[in-house]
């Protein structure tokens, strides 16, 4: 269970997570995009777009490709547009019907529109991004329309060229009507506010300390009538991450933190307290040089979790666990064309179908690049 070392990004823009070319990267390194330099960076610090003015980009986990977009030098200025399908949830929004007879309580939509400029010496970004899903109906005996919508807006300045700061708001609503056309549930009160800071510390040639630090408010709730039911969220991320160029041909990148997100929850006159924690977290990456076409990539990622809860009585439960997990990648490099993969760990054992027989993917997920004006 990943709830608590994730939530904290999750209100960090899981409405600007604009998954990139090389987010299969940073995520085969142990899922360090928050520490290493990498256009994986566009969705949470809007203003590195300036870094990567022209490319294209795809990405692709289980299934079609979920991302679309890329990137384009205008002027002093860079545009970016990204198409992406997300599972974004919003656990009080309707449960929206899909054309499969599926339903999904929350956004799987999202268009993000970036801009970036030096603002003299500071580089300066723009992410605006709508996110929702619908479905209706309109025949006989039918007249249901049930719809999510959420927009929101993230800023990035950079100082120094070593200090680099984001803040992001969005906010999220509904339509919820029967067969009948009358009202089921409608919002209350959905909005989350983010803040992310990053430091680059350059101590030598070998290696480069980024402490860094995020906060997060999230608020979510719906009424059914005059009775409303609320969840309020704060979500606190402190660490200290390490770029360690251990020679020409290998990066090693190292992740300590903390996770720490309260919960409360308002139903009626019935509250709730729910806490959960990563205390620490560990993560590990490395990458290598084998040629000219080929990088190899290996990360893990280590944490001890906990939750706690608290009923209205003050009766309270606590539970802790451990988890561990463990990947393995590679980059193809042809010209100004990249290909990251996620590659099976049962490949690896399994081998391919032309020599063993075994069926299975050769990669859970991949990412294309193609930048030109180099």
């Amino acid at each position: 269970m990943k709830k608590a070392i994730g939530l904290l990004l999750i209100c960090l823009l899981a409405f600007a997570t604009v998954a990139s070319a090389t987010q299969t990267r940073v995520l085969t390194m142990g899922n360090v995009g928050h520490i290493l330099k990498d256009d994986a960076n566009v969705g949470l610090l809007p203003q590195t777009l300036l870094l990567y003015p022209d490319q294209m980009t795809a990405e692709k986990n289980v299934g079609d490709f979920n991302t679309i977009g890329g990137h384009c030098g205008i002027g002093s200025s860079v545009l970016g547009l990204y198409f992406t399908n997300i599972d974004w949830v919003n656990a009080y929004a309707p449960a929206v019907p899909d054309q499969w007879g599926g339903t999904h309580p929350g956004a799987d939509q999202k268009i993000d529109l970036f801009w970036a400029k030096m603002m003299g010496e500071i580089p300066f970004g723009l992410n605006f991004f709508l996110f929702g899903d619908s479905y209706s109906a309109d025949y006989p005996n039918n007249q249901t329309a049930t719809s999510t919508m959420g927009f929101g807006v993230n800023l990035g300045v950079t100082f120094a060229e070593n200090l680099e700061l984001s803040l992001g708001f969005d906010t999220f609503t509904w339509t919820d009507e029967d067969s009948a056309g009358n009202k089921v549930t409608e919002p209350s009160g959905n909005m989350d506010i983010a803040f992310f800071g990053r430091y680059w510390m350059e101590q030598s040639e070998v290696y480069t300390l980024v402490p860094y630090a995020g906060f997060a408010m999230m608020n979510m709730g719906s009424k059914v009538g005059d009775a409303e039911s609320t969840s309020k969220t704060m979500s606190i991320n402190l660490g200290l991450g390490n770029n360690i160029h251990a020679s020409d041909n290998i990066l090693a990148v190292t992740d300590i933190g903390i996770d720490y997100a309260p919960t409360t929850t308002e139903v009626g006159d019935t509250e709730t307290k729910a806490t959960y924690s990563s205390i620490p977290y560990f993560r590990l990456g490395l990458e290598g040089y084998v040629s000219e076409k080929v990088d190899v990539r290996m990360g893990a990622v280590k944490e001890w979790s906990g939750k706690s809860t608290e009923d209205n009585d003050g009766n309270t439960k606590k539970w802790g666990w451990a988890d561990t997990d463990f990947y393995l990648g590679a980059g193809l490099h042809f010209g100004n064309l990249d290909i990251d993969l996620n590659v099976d760990q049962g490949f690896i054992t399994r081998g391919p179908y032309l020599l063993t027989g075994s069926v299975g993917d050769w990669a859970t997920m991949a990412s294309v690049r193609y930048r030109w004006g180099e």
